[in-house]
């Protein structure tokens, strides 16, 4: 039981590590495997998906959402595979928007009942505000640095074009 307890955890910091990590040779996706979730087939599903989501190119992003909307009802996994699919790294504003109501409705569902699964679940909840954030503070950066340089134009156009034109001397009798 100890194990389960701290394995999440170290799983998703080998997982946020691997994303930092310029090597690429071992694949997130193998990093997760490595932990025995065999009696949580949902929790292992659901690190693989975070594994490899970043990988995925927007048409096999579109084919995965395809795939996973067409089924009806949609499984547990299918569900979380969905949120994962809309909040990568490239997504909309309105895609992580989904995505964050998605984990929300999912945090209450019974098929994620887990502490590991309701943590990971908060993590990516929480990974996604941060993007957010991120892109928000962005914006908001460029609109600063955009007022910035229209003050500095609006600095040069106002400057005397003469440096004599503001003093006063005797010879242009300011």
């Amino acid at each position: 039981m100890v194990r389960r307890k701290y394995a999440l955890p170290l799983v998703i910091a080998l997982l946020l590590g691997g994303c930092a990590s310029q090597d690429k040779s071992q694949s997130l996706a193998s990093i997760a495997g490595a932990f025995n979730f065999s009696g949580q087939p949902l929790t292992a599903s659901m690190l693989a998906c975070l594994a490899s989501q970043e990988r995925l190119s927007g048409a096999q992003r579109r084919q995965q959402m395809a795939a996973s909307t067409s089924a009806n009802p949609a499984s547990a996994e299918q569900r979380f595979s969905q949120a994962c699919l809309l909040g990568h790294a490239q997504a909309s504003d309105a895609e992580l928007a989904q995505a964050a109501q998605r984990l929300k409705v999912l945090l209450a569902d019974p098929d994620f009942a887990e502490p590991e699964q309701q943590q990971l679940i908060a993590i990516y909840q929480r990974k996604l505000e941060l993007m957010q954030a991120l892109r928000n503070q962005v914006r908001e950066t460029r609109a600063y640095r955009q007022k910035i340089e229209e003050l500095k134009g609006l600095e040069e156009a106002l400057e005397p074009a003469s440096p004599s034109l503001g003093t006063t001397t005797p010879e242009n009798g300011l």
